[in-house]
């Protein structure tokens, strides 16, 4: 049984990127789906199709020989959730020029330049860098 399902999809993205693999499996969860909407919906990932209830298939995107991102790093478990208000977001903006972040929030899963404009925040979920 996997004890942290987010940090598992997160890990077989970047070993699938540190492998060159074009394509990896995950397990079918919300939060992971809503993230994989996010990041085809960005570019960062080809695309994600259903291959049974339980399994999604994942198909990196390439441009030559390289994957779009570099790294993707979990920053909440379920043991140490991590929360910022919108000045903290904005602070943690300023100091990445080349990453972004992936937030749960009241109005659903949102990146942080989206959670600037509607003014709202939540839980830091992932951090994408580019």
């Amino acid at each position: 049984m996997i004890n942290c399902p987010y940090a598992d999809f997160v890990s077989r993205l970047n070993n699938a990127k540190r492998q060159h693999f074009k394509t990896t499996y995950v397990n079918n969860n919300n939060k992971i789906v809503k993230t994989l909407e996010i990041l085809h919906e960005l570019g960062i990932i080809k695309s994600f199709s259903f291959l049974d209830e339980r399994t999604i298939q994942v198909n990196l995107k390439f441009v030559g020989r390289r994957v779009i991102f570099k790294k993707l790093k979990v920053i909440s478990l379920p043991s140490k959730k991590v929360y910022v208000d919108i000045i903290r977001l904005s602070k943690l903006k300023d100091k990445s020029n080349c990453s972004f972040y992936i937030l749960s929030t009241s109005k659903g899963m949102l990146t942080d330049f989206e959670c600037i404009i509607n003014h709202v925040a939540g839980e830091v979920l992932l951090k994408v860098e580019l």
